[in-house]
């Protein structure tokens, strides 16, 4: 029997990637040795209402339950973390100047940041 002492956080897109929550979701998986058929109910009642309803009105007119662990994943990741355009993203970067005081390693990491 699956037992866990403390409920999964529910995921909040202000405080974290979906790749960094589906990771953390992964490791307690592992940890708890949770079976495949268990990974899809045990994520649909952790990430909380909005993600749900969210995942509901994606993948309608099909029930999220239906869909296996590695499709939600990618429906999501591609909802929340959608691939950049590539020409907003040099526009973004060209735009980034050092600001004044700024040492040259914090623009560095600045830039390195910002994706092209």
């Amino acid at each position: 029997m699956l037992y866990f002492s403390q409920r999964p956080d529910e995921f909040k897109p202000e405080n974290e990637t979906w790749s960094a929550y589906v990771e953390r979701m992964e490791l307690l998986f592992e940890a708890h040795e949770v079976d495949d058929r268990k990974k899809v109910p045990i994520l649909l009642s952790s990430v909380g209402a909005a993600t749900r309803g969210l995942l509901r009105n994606l993948v309608q007119p099909d029930k999220p339950k239906d869909r296996t662990f590695n499709q939600i994943v990618t429906i999501l990741k591609d909802y929340y973390e959608p691939k950049p355009l590539v020409i907003a993203e040099r526009f973004r970067y060209r735009k980034c100047v050092q600001k004044s005081g700024q040492k040259v390693t914090e623009y560095a990491a600045e830039l390195r940041q910002i994706k092209v």
